[in-house]
């Protein structure tokens, strides 16, 4: 992924801007990276961002389920693959 960055002003809806501050909080993220990581490419090339991918639309798909339908979710799509 390119570091360099970039500000940009954006209006949103109340929602979609309390689950980016939700998701940039429970990642660790900033909200931007959280932005950009759910722009990158559906088929990176890089193993890294695969990986990035894959770990933030899990966190994206389970960001309000309990632990143990996190954990039930996980299991799932280990055994699906």
């Amino acid at each position: 992924m390119e570091n360099k960055l970039a500000e940009i002003n954006a209006t949103v809806v109340s929602k979609p801007k309390e689950n980016l501050e939700a998701l940039a909080s429970a990642s660790g993220l900033s909200v931007g990276e959280v932005i950009d990581r759910m722009l990158l490419a559906v088929s990176p090339s890089d193993v890294n961002d695969a990986y990035l991918i894959i770990l933030d639309q899990l966190l994206i798909a389970t960001q309000r389920l309990e632990a143990d339908q996190f954990n039930e979710v996980v299991l799932m799509v280990l055994k699906a693959l």
